[in-house]
């Protein structure tokens, strides 16, 4: 096969497989529209739970928020999201703080376990808190 690697020769023969286009693995989702939708759930700091309504638009990479308990409830925030498989990542701030929710920064790490979301995030108290957030459309 000489410079040629065996990758390459059987893309160039056979042009059958995933792996030949690009590199994309047989176990990696490419495809976004499973995350756009509306989910609702929780934010757990220790004893303080916060319901939460979050919605994915524009194929999976924007996002809105709104709090629907505690403390800031009625703060919305927005942002950005990258997809890899089942791991979501979030980012963005609050747009209409309510309460001790001031406009600051976002961030959410998330894996899709069936029809829920459920990872980390931080926010306004600059804590981490866990996520759990079910899709309802």
């Amino acid at each position: 096969m000489g410079d040629e690697t065996f990758e390459t020769y059987f893309c160039a023969v056979h042009h059958c497989c995933n792996w030949c286009l690009g590199g994309v693995a047989f176990t990696q989702e490419t495809d976004t529209k499973w995350l756009v939708g509306v989910w609702e759930g929780t934010q757990t700091v220790g004893p303080f739970v916060t319901r939460v309504t979050v919605e994915f638009k524009n194929g999976g990479n924007s996002w809105e928020l709104e709090l629907t308990s505690g403390g800031c409830k009625w703060s919305k925030a927005r942002g950005s999201a990258k997809v890899s498989g089942n791991a979501v990542e979030m980012k963005g701030e609050y747009y209409q703080p309510y309460g001790p929710c001031r406009p600051t920064y976002l961030s959410y790490s998330l894996t899709r376990a069936g029809d829920v979301l459920e990872g980390t995030g931080i926010g306004a108290a600059n804590t981490p808190f866990r996520v759990s957030w079910k899709k309802v459309k």
